[in-house]
């Protein structure tokens, strides 16, 4: 069919795990066609058993086959200018399949690296990891085939994937995709995943510290119900709603190298997931719901375009916000006035695979903190989000605009809207109803460990 179309075909066998065959094969296509244009990387193999009856050189083979493969493709090809690079990889990755630990990892691994190689690259290279669902063809035997059906997940028509394909080259922007008819739905039993936060792990949060004592930040505890919603359900846009501190969280022996366990817990419920943060002694400390979106929400947020004066306060330091070198995003503040700051901020830069870009998120509530301090004349440290929309897995383009837009100021409280555009003006970040409270001057209560604060 390529010839008839007017291109040339040739097929190699040859062993991906086998670095220097690779590269053979692929200097032989170069030395005869010219520079390679794009990649596809569709090899897998399944040995389906339980975690504990898998030997060794099974998961390695299975594991392998995908991580090892991509490695070698990538180096055959990293003098070439790609046009395109596809990841064949699978809805396991996301919700994993009985039996299939070792392919579910090896392609979240290729995820990753999509989403490395997507940043990496820039717009001139189509970079796509597509998590198939199972095909009506290929590795489906007839007893996955009967499986499937019993789970009622249909499975994909072979000109129907194939068009799949051809449409990821053409559109969309996501670095990972889901693919397929039917996917799982909401889980209908509650998940519970733990979490360990110390130096090691979480070094940047010596510089989120007040009295000393390293706190986590609101941002960070998103972005762990971002990870728990993915987990769930697939999505390309999360939208939490009503996130409450109702504790903070104070890491006082972080510095001596103790450790710190947490709990997210997510209930279904009413079509929306419900998320509870639990820490030491089973004490609560955050609450929010959520559900996951395939787009951004249009905005009809009010942006108040009224003369904006200069902001000659410091912005971190003595006289200024608490937040240390890794928190310290916010670039510069064009203008700050009763109703409104405008700000540039960039995202994050710890390491890691963020989904939600925390450290920008932080930065927009930094920005809102120091609006609070202008109308209100006083630190203050957020309480409650309304709601936030966010684009997951996306890592911000240049320069991000932060506007805050104040609602109301009075008293104790104030309360603001906060939109992030990137340097083409898309919206990537949306925060709704932020409420901020005055922390108590020096000499009366802690409100932090009163009220949770």
């Amino acid at each position: 069919a390529i010839r008839e179309a007017g291109g040339e075909a040739r097929y190699e066998a040859v062993d991906l795990l086998d670095a220097a065959a690779v590269a053979s094969a692929v200097s032989k296509a170069r030395n005869d066609w010219g520079s390679i244009d794009a990649v596809i990387h569709g090899a897998g193999v399944l040995a389906d058993k339980l975690i504990q009856d898998k030997t060794d050189a099974q998961f390695e083979r299975v594991f392998a086959t995908k991580v090892v493969g991509l490695q070698s493709l990538l180096e055959a090809t990293k003098g070439d200018k790609l046009r395109a690079l596809l990841f064949f990889s699978s809805v396991a990755a996301r919700f994993g399949n009985l039996g299939q630990a070792d392919y579910a990892m090896a392609n979240e691994v290729l995820n990753k690296v999509a989403a490395l190689e997507q940043q990496r690259r820039g717009g001139d290279c189509v970079v796509r990891a597509l998590g198939w669902g199972p095909w009506d063809g290929g590795m489906v035997d007839d007893g996955l085939r009967s499986r499937f059906a019993a789970l009622g997940v249909s499975l994909i028509p072979l000109e129907a994937g194939a068009k799949q394909v051809c449409d990821e080259l053409k559109t969309g922007d996501a670095a990972e995709v889901l693919l397929g008819g039917v996917l799982p739905a909401l889980p209908v039993k509650p998940l519970v995943r733990d979490l360990i936060v110390d130096s090691r792990r979480h070094s940047y949060l010596a510089d989120h510290s007040l009295k000393g004592s390293p706190v986590v930040p609101v941002a960070l505890v998103a972005e762990w119900f971002a990870r728990a919603a993915r987990e769930a359900s697939p999505g390309a846009v999360l939208s939490l709603s009503s996130l409450r501190v109702l504790r903070g969280i104070r890491l006082p022996g972080f510095h001596a190298g103790a450790s710190a366990r947490f709990q997210v817990r997510t209930k279904p419920i009413s079509g929306r997931l419900e998320f509870e943060l639990y820490g030491p002694g089973d004490a609560k400390h955050f609450s929010a719901n959520a559900v996951l979106l395939e787009k951004m929400p249009a905005t009809d947020l009010k942006r108040n375009n009224g003369s904006l004066q200069s902001f000659n306060a410091p912005i971190y330091g003595h006289e200024g916000l608490f937040h240390g070198p890794h928190f310290q995003v916010i670039d510069s503040i064009e203008g700050v006035s009763d109703h409104r700051l405008n700000a540039t901020l960039h995202g994050t830069r710890w390491p890691g695979n963020w989904l939600l870009d925390p450290a920008l998120l932080d930065g927009g509530l930094q920005l809102a903190l120091l609006w609070t301090r202008h109308v209100l004349g006083g630190a203050s440290l957020p309480t409650f989000i309304e709601r936030l929309d966010a684009r997951l897995g996306e890592p911000a383009k240049g320069a991000v605009r932060c506007v805050v837009e104040g609602r109301q100021a009075k008293g104790e409280r104030a309360v603001s809207d906060l939109i992030f555009t990137d340097e083409t003006g898309a919206t990537i970040l949306l925060v709704q109803g932020l409420e901020a409270h005055l922390l108590p001057h020096e000499g009366t209560s802690n409100a932090w460990d009163a009220n949770g604060v």
